[in-house]
């Protein structure tokens, strides 16, 4: 939770906080993260469970169940791994490119890219499915569910664009020293509460 509460500094002036997060519910502590999580779903943190399969969303958070009397999320995996593998693809500085600090290391990016979608069989019929071929796939779970943590925001990116651009202009941006360089943006955005309607599309 510590780490969920950090305040980050920006390059413009101001400063980012976690919009939300998803904490996988399917181990062996599932009734640690209902726990955890049952507590702080006014701040979007929500206990989730990953699903396989073609077509399903990102992720769909469901009434509190009657039992745990928690906010149970459905991850999309097969979604959210097909957007973050779209996104990896691309070479050039633009929307949906992804930027990742500069002290992650190699071992970090092959967990990143652990699995590959492959063509399977099953009863007779060619079906698409992600296949783990490395031992360690970590970092792209914790990818996945950092995509659908974003997707339960519904955030307008144009909107937080605005936003942020309309703060710069306001801002008297902080003077870097003589010795050092101004530091640079690595995209980040701060979120806004979210509102109704999709996003996916023009994401």
């Amino acid at each position: 939770d510590d780490w969920l509460l950090r305040v980050y500094p920006h390059s413009s002036g101001t400063t980012l906080r976690v919009a939300a997060a998803c904490v996988d519910s399917g181990g062996h502590a599932t009734q640690q993260v209902y726990d955890f999580c049952r507590k702080r779903e006014a701040r979007r943190i929500w206990s989730i469970i990953g699903r396989a399969g073609a077509g399903l969303p990102l992720i769909k958070i469901g009434a509190r169940r009657t039992r745990q009397k928690v906010a149970l999320g459905i991850v999309g995996t097969d979604t959210a791994k097909g957007l973050l593998f779209s996104r990896l693809a691309l070479g050039e500085f633009g929307p949906g490119y992804i930027h990742f600090s500069r002290d992650v290391d190699d071992e970090y990016f092959r967990q990143l890219t652990a699995e590959k979608l492959m063509t399977k069989h099953v009863k007779g019929v060619p079906t698409r499915v992600w296949k783990q071929i490395r031992a360690r796939n970590e970092a792209l779970d914790c990818a996945v569910y950092a995509f659908a943590a974003f997707g339960s925001l519904n955030a307008n990116l144009e909107r937080i664009a605005q936003r942020m651009k309309a703060f710069v202009k306001t801002s008297e941006p902080p003077m870097p020293q003589p010795e050092e360089k101004p530091i640079a943006s690595l995209a980040q955005r701060r979120m806004p509460p979210p509102r109704r309607g999709g996003w996916i599309n023009r994401w």
